[in-house]
């Protein structure tokens, strides 16, 4: 995975809880608006916005123009990976 430069210039490192509440969201929604997915994530808007700026340089999500809004979809190999990531520990 590629780790891209925040505002500082230093290479950001995603949350990994940030990133399954993300995932868990994508999954249950298929395509959401950034606002909802910050409200259903419970994630402060900037903090998600690192996130998913990192998510889509890594190709795992992409955003989209549906119904006059951009929203967040998986790829399909964001979905894929959120399979794995995002499932339980335990069994």
């Amino acid at each position: 995975m590629n780790n891209i430069p925040d505002e500082d210039g230093q290479d950001f490192n995603p949350s990994l809880t940030v990133l399954k509440r993300i995932f868990l969201v994508l999954q249950e929604e298929n395509s959401v608006t950034r606002t909802a997915l910050s409200q259903k994530a419970n994630l402060q808007y900037s903090r998600l916005a690192e996130h998913l700026k990192w998510l889509e340089a890594n190709q795992l999500v992409r955003s989209i123009v549906e119904d006059g809004r951009v929203k967040i979809t998986f790829t399909n190999a964001g979905r894929e990976f959120a399979k794995i990531f995002a499932r339980p520990a335990y069994r």
